[in-house]
């Protein structure tokens, strides 16, 4: 994933971008009027919408482009379900958001141990080009319509690979169809594998609109409907219990702030690393005002989670991650809770910038900081970008 440049605060709608090998595409022109003309899913069959930024590690370790339309679920008393809870989510409707042609279409295999035990299932991700060069990305799709799976069956995969994140192993294969779909056409099925089912837009960067190696940036895809529709999809911003008012509502994908620890930070220099070996140190996405380290699998001492803290204006505990910069010195951080207030009570984090492009994580197994000065440890685990 190549860097963002400039800079980004929780207000600022700069998304980061995306690079994918795509063909040139024709960039249709979108016309006047709504981009987007027909919900992804019927009325009453998701709770809530959960926006853009979202991080949930190990697997979303970085601020998420695509939104989360959360599902209903069943309660079975036992220990089945995606997470081994007694929780199962019936498979409900998914539409083709506009008149579009199939630009992607991925079928994973994928094996899970997320319940507790290894299971195996098939998943896929579409993307519809609808006009500008705009696509829609559906993820935790599948079985799909009868028409698509046909159209499926009659292909061949472009390229296939394998990796693994998390609780999972995944062997994707991609296919470029260019088929159409028609606004409104049932062209899925959630998979019954995840919460949520996830939706998503992204357009080409203005740089790459003449390329042949296409750079997408994320864009908020209530914003492609009309305002009727934009305004009943705002209400259900958030979860069931908090609701996003904060502007942007859609919510921010890019808060990386260069010079400063805020952003996201990479394991290997090259960027490409699976997710779950990284780190991010940016906002809540429902709200805002609250900082959050999320933390991957690679810092020793650290589980995967996300981690809030109440921010202080000065000192050198629970700074605002804006106000770390090189040669700063180690801030900490204390009373660390998860997302739904339970305090991490024997865990304090320490971090410092050494140079603009480096930052380096430690933990300290207290609840409290202590009055410092702190130092690093050599378990302490170097971060670039």
């Amino acid at each position: 994933m190549p860097e963002s440049s400039g800079a980004a605060t929780p207000g600022s709608t700069r998304p980061v971008t995306i690079s994918l090998p795509t063909p040139t595409p024709s960039f249709a022109s979108c016309g006047t009027g709504p981009v987007l003309t027909s919900p992804p899913m019927d009325d009453g069959t998701y709770r809530h919408i959960v926006p853009l930024g979202n991080v949930a590690p190990p697997s979303h370790t970085f601020p998420t482009g695509h939104m989360y339309f959360a599902l209903p679920w069943i309660e079975t008393g036992g220990t089945d379900g995606v997470f081994g809870d007694g929780r199962v989510f019936t498979a409900q409707k998914v539409y083709a958001a506009a008149d579009a042609r199939v630009a992607s279409l991925a079928l994973a295999n994928v094996v899970s141990t997320l319940s507790g035990v290894q299971e195996s299932y098939q998943e896929f991700d579409l993307r519809l080009e609808v006009c500008d060069g705009i696509w829609i990305r559906y993820g935790h799709i599948g079985p799909l319509s009868d028409r698509l799976q046909a159209l499926v069956d009659g292909s061949k995969a472009n390229w296939c690979n394998s990796y693994s994140t998390g609780d999972f192993s995944v062997e994707r294969c991609e296919y470029s169809p260019d088929w159409s779909v028609e606004s409104g056409e049932l062209i899925a099925y959630t998979s019954g594998r995840a919460a949520a089912f996830d939706f998503g837009a992204s357009r080409p960067s203005d740089q790459s609109r003449n390329s042949g190696f296409v750079t997408r940036v994320p864009d908020c895809p209530l914003n492609l409907y009309d305002d009727a529709q934009r305004t009943q999809f705002e209400q259900l911003l958030g979860t069931s219990k908090i609701h996003r008012t904060s502007t942007p509502v859609c919510g921010i994908v890019d808060m990386d702030l260069p010079g400063t620890a805020q952003g996201r930070w990479f394991k290997t220099p090259d960027k490409f690393a699976v997710e779950d070996q990284n780190i991010a140190l940016v906002f809540d996405n429902i709200e805002p005002e609250i900082p959050v380290f999320s933390i991957g699998s690679a810092v020793p001492g650290v589980q995967s989670n996300v981690y809030r803290f109440v921010p202080a204006v000065d000192g050198n505990v629970n700074r605002h991650f804006a106000s770390i910069t090189p040669g700063a010195g180690v801030f900490c951080y204390e009373g660390l809770k998860d997302r739904w207030g339970d305090i991490f009570q024997d865990l304090s984090l320490l971090i410092d910038m050494p140079d603009k492009t480096t930052l380096r994580i430690d933990s300290v197994q207290s609840g409290s900081c202590g009055s410092g000065p702190w130092t690093m440890s050599a378990n302490a685990v170097t971060y670039l970008r």
